[in-house]
């Protein structure tokens, strides 16, 4: 019986941290790699803090589909030449979105403009007043009301293997 249980809790706080990551480097790798003269805002992507599946906007739809993980750099270069190539269209306006992104169009909605940090220069380095990540626990993340889903189905398991 206990056995279970602590196999649960284990697999539990093995599992739960990795539920809640955004990735931090991308709208840096977004500008760096098309030259967008601006990192773009979290919201570009994600439809509210970053964290787990929240990146839901049609770009956001669009580069999952394309099988972007998370905090995958590399990933996501590749995946932005696979979107030039095909000339994926997020928005339907009938320009690409890539295309758009360096026009500094938004490619999630019809004549809008990408979203920007605000860029503070600092020595001469990128300093952005805002970012993406998010950890476990935080805002974005799943937070109190997921470990308490979590909390709630281990008492419900042990209930459940005292019976038996």
């Amino acid at each position: 019986m206990s056995a279970v249980y602590w196999a649960l809790l284990a697999a539990l706080t093995l599992l739960w941290p990795l539920q809640a990551h955004a990735s931090p480097s991308y709208p840096a790798v977004l500008d760096d790699a098309l030259g967008l003269g601006c990192s773009p805002r979290c919201d570009l992507c994600h439809v509210s803090k970053p964290g787990f599946a929240t990146a839901n906007t049609p770009l956001g739809r669009t580069l999952r589909k394309a099988k972007l993980r998370c905090c995958d750099d590399d990933g996501l270069v590749s995946v932005l030449e696979q979107l030039e190539t095909t000339a994926i269209d997020s928005d339907g306006d009938g320009i690409g979105d890539i295309e758009e992104l360096k026009m500094r169009d938004d490619p999630n909605a019809l004549d809008t403009s990408l979203p920007c940090k605000r860029a503070q220069v600092a020595d001469g380095s990128r300093v952005f007043g805002t970012t993406c990540a998010a950890a476990p626990g935080s805002a974005g993340s799943a937070g109190l009301g997921g470990t308490l889903v979590w909390v709630a189905a281990l008492v419900l398991v042990r209930r459940l293997l005292r019976r038996s």
